[in-house]
């Protein structure tokens, strides 16, 4: 028998469900018995034989994988390798494993491990973007090598070699009315204290992070899906992001005018990055004022000074050539 085609349709064992193909999806197909293996692309609704001639299995059995370019086979060893960061696909390329029994030409795929089915919302009027998912624990890799091996028709992944952690990105744009949802595969066992860092980016040069977190023992078995659903602030804080925002924050106090724009609900004007002033040769400090001393008191007679609160000061500025960015008093 020739490996032609594998399935026109792959049931899958989590998610209630089946998946559908897509054209030029590819498997890698292993045959044990010889030691042979190819890829193997989706084409017109089968898969067909992607560089090379059909494998010649005869009556032995085969094993095919996907991803194909995930998996690789030395010396009858199948091994997936898992990159320490991946882009969210909305085409769910998840690690799995086929077995084709010995006189058909038909394989049922399986998950080689677990899901976690991430659900996100943006909280009414405070819709972002998130740019990044992060996802760590304390007790499996995520990343790295694992050899893959079956029992009957059930495949199995070892222990990944690498990081305990992994970063997903992605462009996702939260709105209130439709969520922002994809999966993110993860290594099944005990996940010792699951996070989730989200990155939100708004606007350029600011980024934000909302954190998800449980602590203990998560226990996934293979083919387990794990939902999480998170409501996102994904707003930009008020404050000073950019150069162009402190020039326009020091033009306004110069002037008079309300700092309202970048103050938080407290009062507080935030320096929210660090930001580089290269490049910038017409700024004009903060409160610039002429206050000569009356009487052992500085008495302002010419100018605005700032007279709120300023947080983050931690926060860099900075620039190639020494600048003053408060005027003092003189």
């Amino acid at each position: 028998m020739n490996v032609e085609s594998v399935a026109t349709k792959a049931s899958i064992d989590f998610s209630d469900g089946a998946i559908s193909w897509n054209e030029d999806d590819r498997v890698l197909v292993y045959v044990p018995a010889k030691d042979q293996s190819a890829q193997y692309k989706y084409e017109g609704g089968y898969f067909v034989p992607a560089d090379s001639t059909p494998l010649e299995v005869g009556d032995a059995t085969a094993y095919a994988y996907y991803p194909a370019d995930a998996f690789s086979i030395s010396a009858g060893t199948v091994t997936l390798t898992m990159p320490a960061s991946v882009v969210a696909d909305p085409g769910n390329k998840l690690p799995m494993g086929g077995i084709i029994p010995a006189g058909t030409n038909t394989g049922t795929f399986k998950s080689l491990g677990s899901m976690i089915w991430l659900k996100l919302k943006a909280v009414e009027g405070k819709e972002g973007t998130v740019t990044n998912v992060r996802i760590e624990n304390s007790s499996l890799p995520l990343t790295g090598d694992a050899e893959v091996s079956w029992s009957g028709e059930i495949p199995s992944m070892g222990v990944l070699s690498g990081e305990k952690s992994i970063d997903v990105a992605c462009s996702k744009t939260l709105t209130t009315a439709t969520p922002a949802e994809f999966y993110l595969f993860v290594p099944s066992g005990d996940q010792q204290d699951l996070k989730l860092t989200l990155t939100l980016q708004e606007v350029a040069g600011y980024k934000s992070e909302v954190k998800y977190g449980r602590t203990g023992t998560l226990s996934l078995a293979r083919n387990k899906v794990l939902p999480i659903s998170l409501d996102v602030n994904g707003k930009l804080p008020k404050g000073i992001a950019t150069a162009a925002d402190f020039k326009a924050f020091a033009a306004a106090v110069n002037a008079g005018e309300s700092t309202a724009e970048w103050e938080n609900a407290e009062g507080w004007v935030n320096l929210l990055n660090d930001i580089d002033f290269d490049g910038v040769d017409d700024f004009i400090p903060v409160g610039y004022v002429t206050a000569p001393w009356v009487s052992s008191v500085p008495t302002i007679s010419e100018g605005n000074p700032f007279t709120g609160k300023l947080a983050s000061i931690s926060a860099c500025l900075a620039m190639w050539a020494p600048v003053r960015w408060f005027r003092t008093l003189s």
